[in-house]
């Protein structure tokens, strides 16, 4: 594609290009009090009206990939920082006959394969798109998270199933303890798996919210927070749960472990980000 070049200085030795999603404006009329920031410029390459070239675009999706930076558990009778089976697993849930509330997963994320952190591509690309990226390929937007094997730990249900929430984190990991009324249910996104299809150890559990409006909307909320703060890995939907022991009742169908950071299958983020809104 053809682009549009503006000169830096005098002469013809200083143009730089006008990258797609830059603020430019075009006058819609004479005069100079009608401009308005067009959704794409062309450029006729020849004479007539039929051969016309695009040499900019108000949209430029780009499609990024991170991978967690930081992760930790707790529950809230123990009021410290859960160790087993690892200081980095994301666990969740509470095993059978236990006096102890449920397990809380934390993870976060900076840093993403281009060397850009989550608040840096946020900054120059602020809006969650599932239009076709630029550079090829398809808009995805998901959080991604893999069961410890049994290797590396047997400890939740062999085959878990029911709901998993995705909520936000107002405190964070280096804390010197945790605490569950920072935990946030204001947005939350769900991953629902059936008993007859259920997530066994080794397993990937990917929540996706690139399909819906509704569902982009969550994953914006879910990632402005995640430039600063961590995010929740949760069975349960109020922080009062969240601090209630199980007793004698059955185990939570989604007891499990998931890596953390700097484990076998850290935590993932994958998001498609533009500089306009979709």
């Amino acid at each position: 594609m053809a682009h549009i070049k503006y000169a830096t200085g005098t002469g013809t030795g200083n143009w730089v290009t006008i990258s797609n999603g830059t603020a430019i404006k075009v006058a819609t009329g004479t005069g100079t009090g009608s401009w308005v920031n067009p959704s794409k410029i062309y450029v006729a390459t020849g004479t007539g009206t039929g051969s016309w070239s695009q040499v900019w675009a108000k949209s430029d999706p780009v499609k990024y990939t991170f991978v967690a930076n930081r992760s930790r558990s707790f529950r809230h009778n123990d009021g410290a920082w859960s160790t087993a089976p690892t200081a980095a697993a994301v666990r969740n849930g509470v095993f059978s006959g236990s006096s102890n509330c449920p397990y809380v997963g934390l993870f976060g994320f900076s840093t993403e394969y281009g060397g850009q952190t989550l608040a840096e591509v946020l900054a120059e690309r602020p809006y969650i798109t599932n239009a076709t990226p630029t550079a090829g390929g398809s808009a995805e937007n998901y959080i991604e998270l893999r069961r410890m094997t049994t290797g590396d730990s047997a400890t939740g249900l062999g085959s878990a199933y029911g709901t998993w929430y995705i909520a936000t984190y107002t405190g964070e990991t280096t804390d010197g303890s945790p605490d569950a009324d920072k935990v946030s249910f204001t947005t939350t996104a769900s991953k629902a798996i059936t008993s007859g299809s259920p997530l066994n150890r080794g397993d990937t559990m990917n929540i996706n919210m690139n399909g819906s409006g509704g569902d982009r909307a969550v994953m914006q909320a879910l990632v402005d927070h995640a430039d600063a703060k961590p995010l929740v890995l949760t069975n349960d939907t109020s922080v009062s749960a969240l601090k209630t022991a199980i007793g004698s009742g059955s185990a939570d169908t989604e007891y499990a472990v998931f890596y953390g950071v700097s484990e076998t299958t850290p935590p993932k983020l994958v998001i498609t980000l533009d500089y306009v809104a979709p």
